[in-house]
């Protein structure tokens, strides 16, 4: 890390910079945790898993936090030697070289956007169908959307501590009514306990089914290593960084398909049931104990709110970070002179995300922009892991040759990028159903685009990009 400090100290770097050695151990796991947003995920994100593999979601989930455990292994070995703000794009530029690295950080950003974009919608639809189902009152979804992400760009301005501390605080509350609504479902079906949604033949469509349902699947884990951008603002991350991804990841595991499991069981593993509720998990809880039904949906809110912070602090450190490295105007690489915060970087991804979600819901709607957004996002992403797991094995074997691990940087990732690369071939092949047949031609415009641009401004950026430069 001595060497990225002296270069965020450069003239390069806008105002200095980040709060370095800002973050401990404890509040990177605490973080890492509530950025998986259990309560939102299961209540928004869980049904279309469910429309895609039926009561076979649990497998779905269990088969995609498997993929990212591997996944995750890749990240870890790489923040060990590497951590940083660039985070995928540093990592896949010290294995595959400085081109690949510019052109799957431009990739990075989009997936970045979309992730804002699914998020923003996730937080204003939710808030609205929380007070129309609780009051009765209905308001436009996109005012509160607008409304919460004032609220956490105000949070994340003031610096990473404040906003990580009001993550972890807002998880707290969410947990706790999970944990409640399990126990109160598995309580009163005890007749329905069973391991259906594990059988292979539970998946609705069988491998299509896996296709539909995996990207979103995946997307419930991005959020484990929500910390990894936040590399220069943490104490030893070398050490710290690593755990807190392994530790996080695995809770995620553990968690969602829990849940999962528990939302089949309340609905006595019946597809049809589970299809007809607009929120399966709540419908259940709420079933079983009345009163839970309010705090199911600010459980909700609380998700939704933390899981908007994450992504705000993380998209802006991406977008500060590839400005540093010159794929992006230098302006965004500035940093608050009293808050420490890449502040440009902070309002500029905001503003991108909510024009892009307004653009995006007039073109299809609220409810198909957050899948499309998602699934999008999340196909970018597995594109994004699947090199990395590549670039993993190249770094060790041409860079650190005498730290080579045969089964940590070349047979674990390798199981890594098979489990991920058969899925996504399912996600984006033709013949889906309207859109998703089209989803591999739109992340073939993305590649090919941020290959392009990424490329010819990593050259006219020159040696004075760190992440681009192979030596650093």
């Amino acid at each position: 890390m001595a060497k990225d400090r002296k270069y965020l100290e450069s003239p390069n770097n806008k105002g200095g910079s980040l709060q370095a050695d800002a973050l401990s151990f404890r509040e990177l796991l605490a973080n890492n945790i509530a950025n998986i947003a259990p309560a939102i995920a299961a209540f928004y994100v869980f049904g279309a898993v469910v429309v895609g593999a039926g009561v076979g979601a649990p497998l779905i989930i269990l088969v995609a936090g498997i993929a990212m455990l591997f996944h995750a292994n890749t990240t870890t070995e790489f923040a060990k030697v590497t951590p940083s703000s660039g985070f995928y794009a540093t990592y896949i530029s010290r294995g595959l070289g400085p081109k690949v690295g510019a052109w799957l950080a431009s990739a990075y950003v989009i997936a970045f956007i979309c992730s804002y974009v699914a998020v923003t919608y996730q937080i204003g639809v939710w808030s609205t169908t929380a007070v129309q189902a609780t009051f009765g009152v209905s308001f436009p979804w996109w005012v509160a959307s607008l409304a919460f992400q004032g609220v956490a760009l105000a949070v994340c301005w003031r610096g990473i501590k404040i906003s990580v501390r009001t993550t972890v605080g807002l998880f707290a509350f969410e947990l706790l009514m999970l944990v409640v609504a399990a126990v109160a479902i598995l309580v009163t079906h005890p007749n329905a306990i069973s391991l259906v949604g594990f059988a292979p033949h539970s998946v609705k469509g069988g491998l299509s089914g896996l296709g539909l349902g995996f990207p979103l699947a995946i997307f419930l884990f991005v959020g484990s290593g929500a910390s990894s951008p936040l590399a220069e603002e943490m104490q030893k991350p070398h050490k710290n960084l690593p755990r807190s991804i392994m530790i996080a990841i695995t809770f995620a595991i553990v968690l969602f398909v829990f849940l999962a499991w528990v939302e089949g069981i309340g609905f006595n593993n019946n597809v049809q049931l589970l299809l007809k509720s607009p929120f399966p998990l709540i419908t259940a809880a709420t079933t079983a104990i009345p009163f839970l039904g309010p705090l199911m949906y600010l459980a909700g809110l609380t998700s939704a709110m933390a899981v908007l912070m994450s992504v705000v602090n993380g998209s802006a450190r991406v977008f500060y970070n590839v400005a540093r490295e010159g794929l992006l105007p230098r302006t965004l690489s500035s940093v608050h002179p009293r808050w420490r915060t890449p502040h440009v970087a902070l309002g500029t991804s905001a503003v991108l995300a909510a024009a892009a979600t307004i653009v995006l819901s007039l073109l299809v709607g609220s409810g198909n922009g957050f899948a499309y957004s998602a699934t999008l996002g999340t196909d970018i992403y597995m594109v994004i892991y699947i090199v990395a797991n590549i670039a993993l094995l190249l770094y060790f074997w041409r860079q650190a040759p005498h730290q080579l691990s045969w089964i940590r940087h070349a047979v674990v990732p390798l199981i890594g990028v098979i489990l991920l690369a058969y899925p996504l071939w399912l996600a984006v092949k033709p013949n889906q159903p309207s859109p998703y047949g089209l989803f591999g031609v739109f992340l073939m415009v993305v590649l090919v685009a941020t290959g392009v641009y990424g490329i010819s401004r990593s050259q006219r950026a020159g040696s004075a990009s760190t992440i681009l430069d192979q030596e650093h």
